[in-house]
C-alpha cells in the first residue's frame, strides 16, 4: 500500500511513498519519482530512493516518525524554494508474522512473457501487509520460468515478477514465497504458474 497519514509499518518491511502535486489549474500530477524525501528519525525509518519506487523501510519500533517530501519547481539552473509537503506520520511497530499468502493462486502467462505475483503477510495483531518485496521467491523449474527475488541487502521493486521461457508453452511451474517469522521459522506459500 501507499504511505498515508498515521500509518503503521511493521519492522523489516517497506511502504511506497507517493507525492501528488496540485497544479495552478487544479489538476493533479504524480510527482513521486521527481520528489525528495526526509525522515525525522532515519534510525527508525530509512528512506530507500536509489533506483526504487521511493520506499520507507521500518528499521525498529519507535514513536511516530515524520516523513516529508519536497519538489523543486525551478527550471534547471534556476533557483527557487522547493515546495514541501505536509508531514505524514508513520509509526514503525514490532509484530509477529503468522502466515503468508501468494496471489493470484493460479496465474496464466503466454510463453515468453512475464506475470506478477504478490505476497501478503498476516500478523499476530490481526493486520495484513504487502510483503512482496521481503520474501524469497523461487521457481520449481528455472528452465521454464524464473522469478525475481529481493536480496538480503537490497529491496527489489521487481520482486515477484515471473519471466517465462519462449519454449515453455503448455507447462506449469510452482512458485514459492518464503520468509522467516519472528521465531526464525520459515513460512511459505505457493502458487501455480501455467504457461500458455
Amino acid at each position: 500500500g501507499d504511505a498515508a497519514a498515521d500509518d503503521q509499518l511493521v519492522v523489516g518491511t517497506t511502504d511506497r511513498l507517493v507525492a501528488t502535486g496540485t497544479l495552478d489549474n487544479g489538476a493533479t500530477q504524480d510527482l513521486s519519482t521527481q520528489s525528495s524525501y526526509t525522515s525525522s528519525d532515519a534510525t527508525a525509518i530509512s528512506l530507500l530512493t536509489s533506483g526504487l519506487p521511493n520506499l520507507a523501510l521500518a528499521l525498529k519500533a519507535s514513536t511516530p516518525v515524520q516523513i516529508t517530501g519536497s519538489f523543486n519547481t525551478a527550471a534547471t539552473g534556476a533557483t527557487a524554494a522547493p515546495v514541501v509537503s505536509p508531514a505524514i506520520s508513520i509509526t514503525p511497530i514490532a509484530d509477529g508474522l503468522n502466515t503468508i499468502v501468494v496471489s493470484p493462486a493460479t496465474l496464466g502467462v503466454i510463453a515468453g512473457r512475464t506475470g506478477q505475483f504478490a505476497a501478503t503477510g498476516s500478523y499476530a495483531s490481526g493486520r495484513s501487509q504487502d510483503i512482496t518485496r521481503h520474501v524469497g521467491w523461487t521457481s520449481s523449474d528455472t528452465t521454464l520460468a524464473t522469478i525475481q527475488s529481493s536480496g538480503t541487502t537490497i529491496v527489489s521493486s521487481l520482486a515477484g515478477l515471473a519471466t517465462t521461457s519462449t519454449l515453455a508453452a503448455g507447462r506449469s511451474v510452482t512458485i514459492t514465497a518464503t520468509v522467516n517469522n519472528a521465531a526464525g521459522a520459515a513460512t511459505t506459500s505457493t502458487a501455480t504458474l501455467n504457461i500458455q
